[in-house]
């Protein structure tokens, strides 16, 4: 697993050198934390399984899935804020509200000058 993350992570990163010309290695470093940030669910899955919460049961289901529905939305969206495409001005040309800003800075419309 590890190494197809890193693999796409050289991949994109070829693509931001393509489109800024900058060496950097922001792109493999978040696609290699996506493979860390896996084994850490199932290690935390499993502790869960160990102490005996059950994730099934009808009465929790749905704080269960609203946290991993939480999970999902903040792991997705975190390139969004930690990512030298917003610098370029890339992220800007399609996007005009930042939910992560606004939520971490008060910076809800961001303009292109923004410095994070």
């Amino acid at each position: 697993m590890y190494g197809a993350f890193i693999i796409s992570g050289i991949a994109h990163q070829v693509g931001v050198f393509t489109a800024t010309h900058q060496l950097e290695t922001q792109a493999i470093r978040l696609f290699l934390s996506q493979a860390i940030a896996i084994s850490l669910e199932d290690i935390i899955s499993i502790l869960i399984k160990k102490i005996g919460v059950d994730a099934t049961d009808k009465k929790h289901i749905f704080w269960w899935k609203w946290l991993g529905h939480l999970w999902v939305f903040i792991w997705l969206a975190q390139p969004m804020w930690n990512d030298s495409g917003m610098e370029e001005g890339f992220v800007f040309a399609c996007w005009r509200i930042s939910p992560i800003l606004g939520i971490f800075k008060g910076m809800w419309f961001p303009n292109k000058s923004t410095t994070i």
